[in-house]
């Protein structure tokens, strides 16, 4: 399907092998072997309908009438998750396998869900993939976060896309984070959690988070592309990282459009309460950072615009209440809802206080305890994330129930680490920036900072002198291990930098980046100058590699390839001597 309203595909499916393509706006997506598995349309609505018999393993379903061998697809058996998906008895999410069969069941989209494990979807760990749609297409049930986050969700599509693609009439999403989200668009609608909060709809996103990237053509958001409805509710919410797109471009939210039924509200509708964003926002229009575009009471429609839908008209009203964004990280002076500030105020409590926040230890705007805030040097955090920074305050080691050692607490800290070559340092980096360990008592001895986002990679040289950090800024740093300066700066890549190597022999290094960038760089390490860059991947650069003598790189992709990369060009021959 190549257009339309997705909530209106049901129990339908498309090979993806034949078709070639992986993105639809509707149905779900099978590979040839599972559209001929009985399990697998079970799960795409297709069992118990007599109107359709399967060859199993052999043949694609086939309509009674054509009296092709086969048998009715069974209904299917959810044995892979606990529960029942009742509102009483939601399904239990606790592994990336889960999630991804999910991602192939949408007869399930309008079921129940908890999810009891932090769960890590990177493309580079074994049986995970670079998603070309969104997670769950579209979602009609309930999912509770628990507090726990999807990591490393990465996605490269056409529209509608993050982890819900549609929210739809009735759903719920609330307690959920999503951590270094990459997420790439060539079309519109979307967010690092949701891309469209659908048109006629209701439903409510509640005290989530999303990091990372987003990007796209139109209606582009950190934590939701665009929402398009009064009925529709985000609170207490916030989102960090960077998002690009061409027009309808925020922090936060990339559009509210308010074009209704006339059965819609008369009065203003809160739409969007207690959110701040601090997200890095680029585009060429209507850009904002909090929200990029908001139809405002009383708006006309844009030029040219033709109602879908007899007796169409605005809705009479929407607003953005006690929201905040930064308007120096975001690059952003003005935003089409919420109130800009500095770093320091959006580090200081008492904006948010004076705005009604109800925060941890503190009664006077509520008793409920949503955020939390280290005062001075971070932004509010949800009451569910770790309530302190560990790697400040330790000097001692702390010890886990089986006798390991623990660095620091939380998600906030650690994304990455990294062994020094002789075993006696470790260097740990995430979002808060990068920590030198002692690798035996595990006493703190440097925090380097420098950075003005998440940093996603660590390598020391084969010295052990000096460290290498790439981030989501789009630099690699160069720090001396022992004093925590930096030496110098790798400038040149036009999306995040997720991963950094050195040569063995330690004078180049490499970095690799994705999204918009899908390429990896080669440094000489005393210059900072690029030597080359390797170009040929048709997706994100997901891991890069040295030889062991160095003449040779590994790369691979996305795309589904991994690429060997000659360093060394051969000596042409040369003409024979006199005898």
């Amino acid at each position: 399907m190549g257009t339309g309203d997705s909530r209106r595909v049901n129990n339908s499916v498309w090979d993806v092998e034949t078709s070639g393509l992986m993105n639809s706006r509707g149905g779900a997506g099978l590979t040839t072997a599972e559209m001929m598995d009985p399990d697998m349309l079970g799960l795409n609505g297709l069992g118990g309908d007599p109107n359709w018999v399967l060859d199993s393993g052999r043949d694609y379903p086939r309509l009674n009438w054509e009296e092709r061998p086969g048998l009715i697809i069974p209904q299917p058996v959810i044995d892979w998750l606990d529960g029942t998906g009742k509102p009483e008895d939601p399904f239990q999410i606790e592994n990336a396998d889960q999630l991804l069969l999910l991602h192939k069941s949408s007869m399930l989209c309008n079921k129940h869900f908890v999810l009891n494990a932090d769960i890590d979807l990177d493309p580079s760990l074994p049986g995970r993939i670079v998603f070309r749609r969104a997670v769950i297409l579209t979602f009609k049930g309930s999912f509770v976060g628990n507090g726990h986050a999807i990591l490393n969700l990465q996605i490269e599509g056409i529209d509608r896309l993050g982890f819900f693609g549609t929210l739809s009439k009735g759903s719920l999403v609330r307690n959920l984070g999503l951590e270094n989200v990459l997420v790439h668009g060539t079309g519109s609608d979307i967010g690092g959690l949701v891309g469209y909060m659908g048109y006629n709809s209701s439903g409510q996103v509640l005290n989530c988070y999303s990091t990372g990237s987003a990007s796209g053509e139109n209606r582009v958001g950190g934590l939701v592309g665009a929402i398009w409805t009064t009925n529709l509710e985000v609170i207490n919410c916030y989102s960090t990282g960077r998002v690009s797109g061409n027009e309808d471009v925020g922090g936060l939210v990339g559009e509210i459009s308010t074009f209704g039924l006339p059965n819609f509200p008369e009065d203003i509708r809160d739409i969007v309460i207690n959110c701040y964003s601090t997200v890095t926002v680029s585009g060429n229009e209507d850009v904002g950072g909090l929200v990029g575009r908001v139809h405002r009471p009383g708006m006309a429609p844009d030029p040219g615009f033709t109602p879908w839908t007899p007796g169409l008209i605005l809705s009479k009203g929407v607003s953005v209440t006690s929201c905040f964004w930064d308007i120096q990280t975001s690059g952003q002076a003005t935003s089409a809802g919420g109130t800009g500030k500095t770093t320091a105020e959006m580090q200081t409590a008492g904006t948010f206080l004076e705005a009604g926040w109800d925060f941890v230890d503190e009664t006077a705007n509520g008793t409920e305890g949503i955020w939390w805030i280290l005062e001075g040097q971070d932004y509010p955090r949800l009451w569910w994330q770790p309530e302190v920074d560990v790697v400040e305050q330790v000097s001692l080691p702390l010890r886990g129930e089986s006798g390991e050692m623990i660095l620091g607490l939380g998600r906030l800290l650690t994304a990455v680490y990294s062994y020094s070559p002789d075993g006696k340092y470790i260097a740990t980096a995430g979002s808060l920036g990068a920590f030198l360990w002692d690798a035996e008592t595990g006493a703190l001895l440097r925090t380097i900072r420098g950075h003005t986002d998440w940093v996603m990679s660590v390598a020391f040289s084969p010295d052990g002198k000096r460290v290498l950090m790439g981030s989501d800024d789009g630099i690699a740093r160069l720090w001396d291990a022992e004093t925590g300066q930096e030496i110098r700066t790798f400038l040149g890549h036009r999306s995040y930098v997720l991963s950094v190597a050195f040569s063995p022999d330690g004078t180049r290094v490499l970095t690799w980046s994705s999204l918009e960038d899908n390429t990896a760089k080669l440094w000489d390490v005393e210059t900072g100058q690029e030597i080359r860059t390797f170009l040929g991947h048709t997706s994100s650069v997901t891991s890069v590699a040295f030889s062991p003598d160095g003449t040779q790189v590994l790369t691979g992709s996305g795309d589904g390839t991994a690429r060997i990369w000659e360093l060394v060009q051969p000596e042409p021959p040369q003409p024979p001597g006199p005898f």
